[in-house]
């Protein structure tokens, strides 16, 4: 799928790279899999002690290899390969994998509640954002002259899609409640297909000189409906042979045929059909992740989801390995044949692009609040914040590199905007998605639901002391386990040192608390037994809290 995608174009069509043969080709194409493997389980195995977003430091990794391409030897050479990949191949390879995952493992219940909303955000809203992304590039950033309206609305079409690879692996640690990532996911998974629909779509405003409205409004239709209905037929297709099926391995294989095999059909010329490939795979996603998974053996669900998470793992670090390698190559070789006053406007237009995100939300903010859950200003802060781009516009602004019908100035200045916004919002807006949330209070629990908290975890801690003695009292149990390696397995001293984790913090809330009863069960079962776990600076600490309790 790869080999014949490489190359430089010339018209429609790409000829093959002559510079070097197949197998070296070949053995490129492994060294860059070999190097993204390797570089994503290295920082995956860190990130359990430092605590860090992933495909922003993968991102980085890939843009500093692509800037020093040409000092790491066959490194550079692969990252340089693999970033001559055409803009289909890359659509072809990597979306349906990361598109279906998504969509396969969504709650159907959240989602089918939030359909409205979603629907909301993936089409007028995206709308919305086309129409102001232009006026910015037409009127304030002054490429009246250098664009006319079919470039200004291809090139917004691009940049106004959040993108689900980016997003969905920001949010799933961010302990987002799941009817806001449910909308943020539903979101991107839609206005990934809409704003690809309106690109290819508005980019025969460029090449067609006798574009209509009309042909607009049938090729939009053919794209929306086409591809829903195509992903619909073939997840009803589909969904009777995956239940019948006894092995979780046929499970797995199957559903990646299926996958592929919808994107193909969808997208191929050769079938004809013509219609949107992202939409037909989040249909179909949806429709076996609800009327397949609740029913398959649990041992299968299991597999498919192994199987699943360790390709996306895979896809996600190839894409934005690549992503950050192409940045770096078009940086380090100053291919973008752009001044530094576009750069400088590229900064600039970073942050309106924000503004018009938050704007737009706010637009229909009153329709989303009466048509599914409640957005409140908290919720509507983080879906502003929220709007990353990333893989499926790089793949879009591929197609538009290598398409030498359109003028050499748009490409150009294409790639510089797709670049920068990727750099900036994966960058700064994925890296502080958490800390905007801590600014906010969003997950903040209430004085009740803390106190509440609080009371069963000590209730928890206790009967754990109780049951540890009531085992240690176990001859034949009790002389095979080092029970003060135990105690500091599960911070027992650092949790008691912590007196505040046992104090009520007012009245109790339940029925049967017995604050003194507890205080009691602490100092005569453990505290004697702790004395050799604390340490010498936390002996006084540790002194004056035992006198403290044995006092009251």
């Amino acid at each position: 799928l790869l080999l014949p995608g490489v190359g430089k174009c010339e018209g429609n069509r790409l000829n093959p790279v002559t510079s070097a043969s197949e197998d070296d080709d070949i053995e490129l194409l492994f060294l860059f899999m070999i190097l993204s493997v390797l570089t994503g389980v290295f920082f995956k195995f860190f990130q359990k002690y430092i605590h860090y977003e992933y495909t922003p430091i993968i991102l980085i990794i890939g843009m500093i290899f692509g800037f020093f391409f040409d000092k790491v030897g066959e490194i550079g050479k692969s990252l340089e390969y693999v970033g001559n990949i055409d803009g289909h191949s890359l659509l072809l390879i990597f979306i349906p994998l990361l598109i279906f995952e998504s969509s396969f493992t969504a709650d159907t219940h959240t989602f089918m509640k939030s359909i409205w909303q979603i629907l909301v955000l993936a089409f007028p809203a995206v709308i919305c954002s086309i129409f102001f992304i232009s006026l910015t590039f037409m009127y304030v950033l002054g490429y009246h002259s250098t664009f006319n309206w079919g470039m200004a609305l291809s090139l917004s079409s691009i940049l106004a899609a959040t993108d689900p690879v980016a997003v969905v692996a920001i949010l799933k640690s961010t302990g987002a409640k799941i009817q806001l990532h449910m909308i943020i996911e539903g979101e991107s998974l839609l206005n990934d297909g809409s704003a690809s629909i309106f690109f290819f779509v508005f980019v025969d405003l460029i090449l067609n000189s006798e574009f209509s409205f009309a042909t607009f409004f049938v090729k939009f239709c053919r794209l929306t409906l086409g591809g829903s209905a195509l992903g619909l037929l073939c997840g009803m297709i589909v969904s009777p042979l995956m239940k019948s099926m006894n092995n979780d391995n046929l499970v797995v294989i199957f559903s990646f045929i299926a996958t592929y095999l919808t994107f193909f059909l969808a997208e191929s010329s050769m079938v004809g059909l013509r219609v949107s490939g992202i939409l037909a795979v989040v249909v179909l996603g949806l429709y076996l992740g609800a009327y397949v998974r609740p029913r398959l053996n649990p041992h299968y669900t299991h597999t498919l989801h192994s199987v699943w998470s360790f390709a996306q793992f895979m896809m996600e670090t190839l894409l934005f390995l690549l992503t950050g390698g192409y940045i770096g190559i078009f940086v380090a070789e100053k291919k973008l044949g752009v001044t530094a006053v576009d750069v400088g406007k590229m900064i600039g237009f970073n942050f309106i692009l924000l503004l018009i995100r938050f704007f737009v939300i706010a637009i229909f903010w009153p329709i989303l609040n009466c048509i599914g859950y409640r957005i409140t200003w908290k919720e509507y802060i983080i879906m502003g914040w929220s709007g990353l781009r990333g893989a499926i516009a790089l793949a879009i602004g591929l197609i538009v590199s290598l398409d030498y019908r359109l003028p050499e100035v748009f490409r150009n200045l294409s790639i510089l905007y797709i670049s920068g916004v990727i750099i900036f919002t994966v960058l700064i807006q994925g890296m502080t998605l958490k800390l905007v949330m801590r600014l906010i209070g969003y997950n903040r629990m209430g004085r009740t639901k803390e106190r509440l908290y609080k009371d069963l975890r000590r209730r928890f801690f206790l009967h754990m002391l109780e049951k540890s003695e009531i085992l240690r009292e176990n001859k034949q149990t009790s002389y095979q386990v080092c029970w003060p390696s135990v105690y500091q397995i599960f911070h027992f001293p650092k949790y008691i040192l912590d007196f505040g984790n046992l104090e009520s913090g007012g009245k109790p809330l339940m029925l049967d608390y017995d604050y003194r009863q507890d205080v009691d069960v602490l100092v005569e079962l453990h505290v004697d037994k702790l004395d050799h776990m604390i340490s010498d600076d936390e002996i006084d600490t540790y002194n004056d809290m035992v006198n403290n309790v044995r006092q009251q």
